[in-house]
């Protein structure tokens, strides 16, 4: 359990239709993205780790053609500085590809530094880095900057802020709308690595 971890995620909800109309019952389709693979974690140490990740994710749009699967690895060096505080150097590469042939395949590909704490009373993220997406013979790139900060101020309550910049497939943007909107597990709330 403390080398070798599969995960099985699975977010369900609804979005609209059309994004830029009016939000109605008459405008919302069910989406449904599920994740899967493993994390692998190698000690290099006392207090130093490197962790493999590798995920299929399958997204599903009920109404539009916008369906898509991905696979996604990401390797991450992590050094602990504390029972609470870890420093990591991250990398990940994300193919994804369309059910429908009208959309093109692409690429995400991330490289970013984080600090995390993550405490029963409080959780703080910050990354910082680089991250492009290539699409036929075209890319677009720009800087990865996330904050997330949160604190609980009841039993089943916490206040927070989750900030930040970067690409993302259709999929990860599903997940981390959820988790924003306390639907789901918060980054914080998994493993803070």
């Amino acid at each position: 359990p403390e080398r070798f971890t599969w995960v099985l995620e699975d977010n369900f909800g609804q979005i609209s239709n059309e994004r830029t109309a009016v939000d109605n019952p008459d405008n919302r389709q069910n989406v449904n993205y599920l994740s899967t693979g493993p994390d692998i974690m190698l000690p290099l140490g006392g207090r130093t780790l490197i962790q493999l990740s590798g995920r299929y994710a399958d997204t599903y749009y009920e109404n539009t053609t916008e369906d898509n699967e991905s696979v996604t690895g990401s390797l991450a060096l992590i050094r602990q500085l504390s029972g609470i505080t870890n420093l990591s150097l991250n990398g990940s590469t994300t193919e994804v590809e369309y059910d429908d042939e009208a959309f093109a395949e692409y690429r995400l590909d991330q490289a970013f530094l984080r600090w995390s704490t993550v405490s029963d009373r409080s959780t703080f993220i910050l990354d910082a880095g680089y991250n492009e997406v290539s699409q036929d013979d075209e890319s677009s790139d720009g800087l990865v900057a996330r904050l997330e900060m949160s604190r609980p101020v009841a039993t089943r309550s916490r206040i927070g802020l989750s900030i930040g910049t970067g690409f993302a497939t259709t999929g990860q943007g599903f997940r981390r709308d959820q988790a924003i909107t306390g639907m789901g597990k918060g980054v914080g709330e998994k493993s803070p690595r």
